[in-house]
């Protein structure tokens, strides 16, 4: 259950009604559709729309809903693989 809702705004999205979460309260395998933001003391993990999954060591892995192409080089091109974030606690 989200703790609060923001409205935030998304590059492509414009903007959005979105469930903010405290990461503590998110069990393992907790699924969360985006948009959201999950809030812990430290950092902030914006979730666009798309999908985030807390996995069973807690990490928060982030399935983009139309990933951008992001070589080691910053630059969008077509061919790399699709941008996975990990945030460990």
């Amino acid at each position: 259950m989200p703790a609060a809702t923001r409205r935030v705004v998304f590059p492509d999205q414009g903007a959005a009604t979105t469930a903010v979460y405290a990461r503590s309260t998110l069990d393992a395998e907790t699924v969360l559709l985006g948009p959201a933001l999950i809030e812990d003391m430290a950092s902030t993990i914006v979730i666009p729309p798309g999908a985030a999954q807390v996995d069973l060591w807690r990490n928060v892995i982030v399935q983009l809903q139309d990933p951008f192409q992001v070589c080691r080089s910053g630059t969008v091109i077509g061919g790399c693989e699709p941008l996975h974030l990990t945030c460990e606690r």
